[in-house]
């Protein structure tokens, strides 16, 4: 980024260059009781692929697994 400050009569004027990224999301839900797909091996496949995890959240017995990646 590059940022460059100019002077005009009294007032500043920052001038930057702004790259805007947009990303996609993935939610994975997950009932402790029953099989898991929460894996070490599905978590690192995820991740070749270019997910990020986010967060992991248990509420009431359900787990849920928020990842993002950059489009």
């Amino acid at each position: 980024m590059t940022a460059c400050l100019f002077e005009t009569s009294r007032f500043f004027y920052l001038k930057k260059k702004i790259t805007v990224k947009h990303f996609e999301y993935k939610i994975l839900k997950d009932k402790i009781f029953k099989k898991s797909e929460m894996t070490e091996a599905t978590f690192n496949r995820l991740g070749k692929q270019g997910w990020e995890l986010v967060n992991i959240a248990e509420i009431n017995g359900l787990t849920t697994a928020y990842f993002k990646r950059v489009l």
